[in-house]
């Protein structure tokens, strides 16, 4: 049987199925009028009789774990809820308090590692940039020992402070293809919305340059460069604007269920 991979953000479900080696693109769903819980609800009822277990990987909370929990029970599930542990996955958290970090991030630098590292003789240190409804870096070196990372506030974050989100939607909404951010716009919304994309593009640039040159200051290879993979659901809308280079991975956390199903 498939193993059903969830991925539970704040304002989207993402699921793939895991068949072995064998992982099926994701596919994002919409709150939309639901809640979280009714979306999980959703997904299970559709994989019930091609999935005997789910793995997930969740921002939301123990409440909404425990509840995803009793649900898998319901359908009889095997269960496997990712929480961020001291080592997994070639990764050893950084934090003082592992559990405290964010799963999401854990696992996106255990698909990194295993994307920049698994067929590689010599390993390479790398940062992860998650940019969704908030934005993360973290840094992991060539032993892939978490250094640390960064948080800050997302695309429509940036913007929540001086102008409602659902005015700046049709700009960010990809399919519509009519935005380009403009540093000279010349009206009220394009200008918030020009001035948080190229911001926070610049923001990351940034912040990845100064990771990168210390830890390049670190090591004794004074000629490694870093590989930097983003991920999240801004990634696309941030690209067109960054100044560094950035490898796009759109179901990071996927791969990284997938190669913790594995081990």
């Amino acid at each position: 049987m498939k193993t059903l991979l969830i991925d539970v953000g704040n304002s989207s479900l993402k699921w793939a199925l895991c068949d072995g080696d064998t992982l099926s693109a994701q596919v994002p769903i919409q709150y939309a009028d639901k809640t979280p819980i009714d979306v999980f609800k959703d997904i299970l009822e559709l994989h019930k009789s091609v999935c005997d277990e789910v793995m997930m990987v969740t921002v939301l909370g123990v409440k909404f774990a425990q509840q995803a929990k009793e649900l898998g029970a319901q359908y009889q599930f095997s269960w496997n809820n990712i929480e961020s542990i001291r080592q997994l996955g070639g990764i050893t958290n950084a934090y003082i308090e592992p559990q405290k970090l964010g799963s999401d991030r854990f696992v996106g630098m255990i698909a990194s590692q295993y994307l920049v590292n698994s067929s590689d003789q010599t390993n390479k240190a790398f940062i992860v940039v998650d940019s969704g409804t908030a934005t993360t870096i973290d840094a992991v070196d060539q032993q892939g020992k978490h250094l640390g990372g960064v948080i800050l506030p997302g695309l429509h974050l940036c913007a929540n402070s001086l102008l409602d989100n659902t005015e700046l939607l049709p700009l960010f909404n990809e399919a519509s293809k009519t935005f380009s951010a403009n540093c000279f716009s010349k009206e009220t919304s394009q200008a918030i919305a020009s001035g948080c994309l190229i911001g926070l593009a610049g923001a990351i640039d940034g912040i990845c340059n100064r990771m990168e040159k210390e830890i390049i200051d670190n090591d004794q290879n004074k000629e490694q460069r870093l590989d930097k993979i983003i991920c999240g659901g801004n990634a696309k809308h941030l690209m067109p604007y960054f100044q560094l280079d950035y490898q796009l991975q759109e179901n990071l956390l996927m791969q990284g269920l997938k190669v913790i199903n594995q081990l």
